[in-house]
């Protein structure tokens, strides 16, 4: 027994030390996008660069902007843009999945060449389903990231295909050496549909520099009018503050005046012809991490919603907005928006690092925004619980060292 823990003890440092090398495969290259590519660049961005290789779509690797990018070799594997009049878009991606069998020996080339000893993707479109094939063809372990972004894309499948996705996704599941899931509700959707168990790794982030924090303003004041801040994509309630602020209804709540600034990636003429403009709603378009995070100080209240719609049902159940670990780490109280079965109200409800709205309307939102502003004493206990939730569960330094861990230990067992 002894010559096995001693054994064992010799594998855990040397796994400890080591940095396996990595080959990175998914349709988007780490950077500042969205979701999915935001939780690899903070996850990978301190790993050796001479350790890993990302292989991405010529798509996504067009539009993906630079920050968040890893300092380490890219490759683009050539796709279509996906989209097109008349028909045009099913044909290109009814080319590119033809191509996903090139992809896979493309990729068997890289690992073959480079010695790659582990795989990493996210299940996203077509990328981790290649990553998958060329696991079981060249032996090397695959670890899978699990959020939201396949729910959208099975979605947007022809229904007729949508058997067939489910089936590769399937594959790719129990192909995977180890399986990443993003909440509790995808843990569990994962379970459902594929019976494989999955380690819970929430959105994190570092906490933010003292220079960052400096224009944060003490729980126990609030500007005029009241600054509101909403970033990330298009939600459908999100209308709901925005009828409140445009019809000045707020006021009739005991809420006083109140300004919201959006951060959306879109653009100025996509705005103004959603209807959204008003003097008191301040459209800031996509802008980067840096200037988003001293924005996130800047306002007295962080608006966090999750969709009401039956349609987004699924996504709203496993998905896990990104940027709530950066609402956390703002020191700003936030409010949640959404149904009582989406998986952030769920989390909020457990930890009360927020105030919740779950019922949908002006009046339900408005008495959630009056009891932040009416009150210091809940801002200030919700920006504490905030704090600790942040520092117990979404530790981007943690998950790090737990990841390079998990990837060397994959690594070596591959390699005996």
């Amino acid at each position: 027994m002894s010559g096995i823990s001693s054994l064992q003890m010799s594998r855990e440092e040397k796994a400890a030390g080591e940095a396996a090398r990595l080959l990175y495969i998914c349709d988007f290259p780490p950077s500042n996008l969205a979701g999915g590519t935001i939780l690899v660049s903070r996850l990978l961005q301190d790993y050796p660069s001479d350790q890993i290789t990302v292989l991405a779509s010529s798509r996504y690797s067009r539009v993906s902007p630079q920050e968040g990018r890893l300092a380490c070799d890219h490759i683009a594997f050539p796709t279509t843009r996906g989209w097109g009049r008349w028909g045009l878009g099913r044909v290109k991606n009814a080319i590119d999945w033809l191509m996903v069998p090139v992809l896979v020996l493309f990729c068997a080339r890289i690992i073959r060449r480079r010695r790659i000893q582990l795989m990493l993707s996210v299940v996203h479109d077509r990328f981790f389903i290649a990553a998958a094939i060329a696991s079981w063809l060249t032996s090397v372990p695959l670890v899978l990231i699990v959020h939201d972004d396949w729910i959208h894309r099975q979605q947007r499948t022809i229904p007729s295909l949508k058997p067939a996705f489910t089936i590769l996704f399937r594959f790719a599941i129990r192909r995977a050496a180890h399986i990443y899931s993003v909440s509790a509700g995808m843990q569990e959707l994962v379970r459902d549909i594929c019976e494989r168990e999955s380690e819970l790794q929430l959105p994190a982030i570092a906490p933010f520099a003292a220079e960052e924090m400096a224009d944060v303003t003490p729980p126990d004041l609030v500007k005029k009018p009241v600054s509101i801040l909403y970033a990330g994509g298009i939600v459908e309630n999100a209308e709901t503050l925005i009828r409140l602020i445009q019809k000045s209804s707020l006021e009739h709540y005991g809420v006083p005046t109140c300004s919201l600034d959006l951060y959306l990636p879109l653009t100025k003429a996509q705005f103004l012809k959603m209807g959204w403009a008003h003097d008191l709603i301040n459209f800031r378009g996509w802008v980067s991490n840096m200037e988003l995070r001293r924005a996130l100080c800047r306002a007295d209240i962080l608006f966090l919603p999750a969709s009401f719609a039956k349609e987004e049902a699924a996504v709203v159940i496993a998905g896990f907005p990104t940027k709530t670990a950066d609402y956390m780490a703002s020191g700003r109280p936030i409010l949640v928006f959404g149904p009582e079965y989406s998986s952030l109200v769920r989390y909020a409800r457990q930890y009360e690092f927020a105030e919740v709205v779950t019922e949908p309307g002006d009046d339900a939102l408005a008495k959630g925004l009056r009891a932040i502003v009416s009150s210091p004493t809940r801002r200030a206990e919700l920006v504490s619980r905030a704090f600790s939730v942040l520092s117990a569960n979404h530790d981007i330094f943690k998950q790090r060292r737990e990841f390079r861990r998990r990837a060397a230990e994959l690594a070596l067992t591959q390699g005996s």
